[in-house]
């Protein structure tokens, strides 16, 4: 399901510019995922989830037993929501930073 959600993400996030997307970039296309087709809820939720899984493989975040797609999907978007401030950052860096602050490992 995964692997779908990834190559469903880098479609759907593959027809913007090649240059780093922003926070703003990802809170756009994202915002709406929950009313959104099948085809953009996963590449939003894949996108999400893909960069908790690479934090999670590197030992940076420790994922609690039993977190879904979409737990992950809500604390990014949640992250991106409170801090307008920083949207312009790297989504990537934005996302990372949430997922430190929500799943630390003892």
């Amino acid at each position: 399901m995964t692997k779908i959600l990834a190559t469903l993400a880098l479609i759907a996030f593959s027809v913007l510019p090649a240059h780093a997307q922003s926070g703003m970039d990802v809170y756009k296309k994202c915002g709406n995922a929950f009313t959104g087709g099948f085809l953009h809820r996963g590449a939003c939720h894949g996108y999400i989830a893909g960069i908790a899984s690479g934090l999670a493989a590197t030992g940076r975040i420790c994922l609690p037993t039993g977190v879904t797609e979409e737990q992950l999907f809500l604390v990014g978007q949640n992250w991106l929501r409170t801090h307008p401030g920083e949207l312009h950052r790297p989504a990537a860096v934005m996302i990372s930073t949430a997922f430190i602050a929500s799943f630390p490992c003892p």
